[in-house]
């Protein structure tokens, strides 16, 4: 198989049982459409192998021991890109947002990982958030 069906089928044992904020939708469906969406505005490969794999060390208990997994199927670049979205709890969001600037890999992933997040009946302060947050990052 290729990286992007790997990289698919690796997310959704990842987030095999879990479920976005309505309670009924797998969460595979969220990193799926983040992924469809990437390629459809041209993300490489390796951009796409990323968008499903964005949330799985975040969400994830054992974070090292699964990102050597990642390493070790899907190359450093891919890691790289997926350790590069990965806030850790008590880091600052506007920060965090910053530090995605510096990885052209994980930008792309990132602002469609909030334009599904934005479709997804999300907050106003959620709303609010992304939109700045989308704003810093084509600034």
């Amino acid at each position: 198989m290729g990286i992007i069906k790997d990289a698919a089928k690796f997310a959704e044992q990842v987030h095999n049982g879990e479920f976005r904020r309505d309670g009924k939708t797998p969460y595979f469906i969220h990193v799926q459409r983040v992924a469809d969406l990437v390629e459809s505005v041209g993300g490489s490969k390796t951009q796409i192998a990323i968008a499903y794999l964005h949330d799985s060390i975040e969400n994830h208990p054992e974070r090292s021991s699964l990102a050597k997994e990642i390493e070790d199927q899907f190359g450093k670049e891919v890691l790289e890109g997926v350790v590069f979205l990965t806030k850790e709890k008590p880091q600052d969001y506007e920060k965090y947002v910053e530090h995605l600037k510096t990885n052209k890999e994980a930008l792309l992933v990132k602002v469609c990982d909030m334009v599904d997040n934005l479709s997804d009946n999300p907050t106003s302060k959620q709303k609010t958030k992304y939109a700045r947050a989308i704003m810093k990052l084509i600034d």
